[in-house]
């Protein structure tokens, strides 16, 4: 056999002998150790089985601004309780008192003024011009009179608002604020003892306010009226002066000529003139009051539903309540009245 394949006389094996023919020490080679492959994934921040790093654990949080309530829960609930008996009786007595609307109810009186002058011209121009002799003017003064029937629903409709702002109160802060505030007590009574807990909170949440768009709704919608009416007071102000202008002339042409010879002097120019130029007047004070029919519709009967569905619009985006008008209610009483 070959020398190359034997042990060699000093007992050595033969990588080792073919180590020292080499040059190479005696001294034993240690393999080093081939790191293994990484598996599929272990790329892009992914950690291999070779040197695990342990997860970390997320750090303890404090106790929530609720728990942290839970803590002073009896203080919390009389405190609660407190302010709804405060609403119940002293805020309740201001906020029914009319002197603390005093500004809005003063706005609401100039309106109620308007609408009288109005109303009241509107009814004495019809007058006069229903005596004039003849039927020309008797169109004129019927639809004369069906305005001064309109002006009495817009009329109705300021001393509703009137009335709705102590009305409005008292349900806000003799009812809907104390019960809101109780709902909010027994929620935190609750809170972790029963599944009522949430329920409460909700339910006080919409309460409350409920109670805040009834209290500001009437003060909100008078407040924009009023820059309203203030731009069209003046033509206000000049139909009424333009109707007692025209009743004033109808009298004039209804006077009857005193005696033969006058009736004879004026009997032409009366025909003539005179009354084709208060029928004329008449024909202009009519758009006239419409007009001012159309200005006082709008600001005290659309405009306040405006501001309410504002509100309501608002709530339902900024807290998320979902609060719907009875729209479907009203729209059934509207097909019953059809039938």
């Amino acid at each position: 056999m070959d020398s190359r394949f034997s042990d060699s006389s000093d007992g050595r094996r033969p990588g080792v002998a073919a180590s020292s023919a080499l040059g190479m020490s005696d001294t034993a080679v240690v393999p080093t150790p081939v790191p293994a492959a990484p598996r599929p994934g272990a790329a892009f921040g992914q950690f291999s089985d070779q040197n695990p790093t342990p997860e970390l654990e997320p750090a303890p949080q404090g106790p929530g601004w609720l728990d942290s309530l839970m803590r002073y829960r009896v203080v919390a609930v009389a405190v609660l309780i407190a302010l709804a008996l405060v609403s119940a009786f002293p805020l309740r007595e201001v906020f029914t008192s009319p002197q603390t609307y005093a500004t809005t109810i003063k706005s609401l009186q100039e309106k109620k003024e308007n609408v009288l002058s109005l109303t009241a011209a509107s009814a004495a121009t019809s007058a006069a011009i229903s005596a004039i002799p003849g039927d020309a003017g008797v169109p004129i003064a019927e639809k004369l009179m069906d305005l001064s029937s309109d002006f009495l629903i817009v009329l109705a409709a300021i001393y509703l608002e009137q009335y709705l702002l102590t009305t409005f109160g008292l349900a806000a802060f003799g009812f809907l604020f104390p019960a809101g505030l109780i709902l909010a007590a027994a929620g935190i009574m609750f809170y972790g003892r029963s599944p009522m807990s949430g329920a409460c909170a909700r339910l006080a949440r919409k309460v409350a306010v409920l109670g805040i768009v009834l209290v500001v709704t009437v003060p909100a919608s008078v407040l924009v009226t009023d820059n309203i009416e203030g731009i069209y007071q003046q033509s206000i102000d000049e139909t009424v002066t333009s109707a007692q202008n025209v009743a004033e002339d109808a009298q004039k042409e209804d006077e009857e000529p005193e005696g033969l010879l006058g009736f004879i002097e004026n009997v032409g120019s009366a025909v003539g003139s005179g009354i084709t130029s208060v029928l004329d007047g008449a024909r202009n004070l009519v758009n006239n009051f419409i007009d001012a029919l159309a200005i006082m519709i709008v600001t005290s009967c659309v405009m306040p539903l405006l501001v309410l569905l504002f509100f309501v619009w608002l709530v339902n985006a900024v807290f998320g309540m979902h609060v719907e008008l009875p729209l479907r209610t009203l729209r059934s009483l509207k097909g019953g009245a059809r039938r």
